[in-house]
């Protein structure tokens, strides 16, 4: 009995200690991200949100983003199953970080990187302004509860070196207000876009940043799965 008790105090040892690494890990990562974009971190890229909203339309973001930035259904699909990120109300410095890594295909996407090859800087500044401007994402009314996906956001798993979603993300998906403004609004998002998002950086296809990376590398399918169906419903 006593080899037992102490069998059990050293498996809890471990899984604190599991823990702690894992957001350590995580937390270095979130320290890195700040240093490689500096800039990004500390200012809001400034825009013109009117002169953007026509830059949109002209450089055809509208056409899969649509023109409220809450994505556009192709063949029937739902906004919820597309493909193609909502942009409504999502942080300015992060849509640009994202706009100026397709260019410089730090993240991969041959139909953005033809889309935003040619460009200008203040272009992209005003198009983010625009989409920044506009009411935030909203998911579905939710009629499945995505149990294991909620708790898992809330809670990670550190027995797997899995973090909390919710430290960096907020409670709805909305960010954290400390985790700085290169970490996206994610609730209301589509879930297979989140889907899709999250096996990239499972894969180590998506890098360009590498807390995300640390975050995703234990997830399994059915746990991303989970959580796209969690993240997509909140509002």
């Amino acid at each position: 009995m006593r080899r037992l008790h102490g069998l059990a105090r050293a498996m809890a040892g471990a899984a604190v200690l599991l823990a702690f690494a894992s957001e350590s890990a995580l937390a270095q990562a979130n320290r890195q991200r700040a240093i490689s974009h500096p800039a990004a971190a500390t200012s809001t890229p400034r825009g013109d949100a009117e002169a953007g909203r026509q830059k949109a339309d002209a450089e055809r973001c509208v056409e899969c983003h649509g023109a409220e930035g809450q994505g556009v259904t192709h063949a029937g699909a739902s906004a919820t199953e597309a493909r193609v990120p909502k942009l409504a109300g999502q942080r300015p410095e992060y849509l640009l970080k994202q706009l100026r890594d397709f260019k410089s295909g730090a993240r991969k996407d041959d139909l953005m990187l033809v889309a935003v090859r040619n460009v200008e800087e203040t272009d992209l500044r005003d198009i983010v302004a625009w989409f920044a401007s506009l009411p935030r994402m909203q998911g579905p009314d939710a009629r499945t509860d995505f149990a294991a996906g909620r708790m898992l956001y809330a809670q990670g798993d550190a027995a797997r070196g899995i973090p909390a979603c919710v430290s960096c993300h907020g409670d709805d998906g909305g960010s954290a207000t400390a985790a700085g403004p290169l970490v996206p609004i994610i609730g209301g998002q589509g879930s297979h876009y989140l889907e899709q998002q999250l096996l990239q950086w499972r894969s180590g296809w998506r890098r360009n940043d590498a807390a995300m990376k640390e975050a995703a590398r234990h997830l399994s399918d059915a746990d991303i799965k989970s959580l796209a169906g969690h993240l997509a419903t909140q509002r």
